[in-house]
């Protein structure tokens, strides 16, 4: 936010908190400008500036059978009870664990569906069970529960700037024009 704190000097900055279907409606709405979202191609009048992609890892209560190892590989996750974030809350992010698990044979039918992180916890705690989650929950995880990576290629997950195709307004030019420069210069 250094980059542009110059240019934001006079703007009112307002961090909002959703689900990535609700800031894509917000913004189809006019009701924010920019907002760091899973991009979703299907809707037209919202573009996508791609930031990074993510690496997506294994979560498991600390005490499973699979918390011993280093790495665990897709195949280990056959047997395992799948808690996944809900289609509705997280399309994107369900999309890619679903078509990664299908991909090495690994039904991805949940047992349970959460909406946020500490219902995904909770629900592993409580059932055992395993999920995949993006790279930047790692921060957020409880001791209760440990982060592994998958073997061989794991499945990634884009994150980028969304905006209406048609806005115009001169800071998100300059936003976007600068967007680089602020993924590069994060440690």
């Amino acid at each position: 936010m250094q980059l542009l704190a110059h240019e934001l000097a006079t703007t009112e900055l307002v961090v909002h908190s959703a689900s990535s279907p609700e800031l894509l409606q917000a913004l189809r709405q006019e009701e924010m400008d920019i907002a760091f979202v899973r991009p979703d191609d299907g809707i037209r009048d919202l573009a996508f500036k791609p930031l990074i992609e993510e690496t997506l890892f294994v979560l498991l209560p600390a005490e499973h059978r699979l918390a011993r190892r280093r790495s665990v590989r897709p195949q280990d996750l056959r047997q395992e009870p799948l808690v996944s974030f809900a289609a509705a809350y997280s399309p994107v992010l369900r999309r890619v664990i679903d078509d990664y698990l299908g991909q090495h044979d690994v039904d991805a039918t949940p047992l349970h569906e959460a909406e946020t992180l500490p219902m995904v916890v909770s629900f592993l705690l409580s059932s055992g069970g395993v999920t995949l989650l993006p790279d930047y929950m790692r921060g957020l995880l409880p001791a209760s529960v440990v982060a592994r990576p998958l073997t061989g290629t794991p499945p990634k997950i884009p994150l980028a700037l969304g905006y209406r195709s048609g806005n115009n307004s001169p800071l998100l030019g300059y936003v976007l024009a600068r967007v680089g420069d602020l993924v590069r210069s994060e440690p």
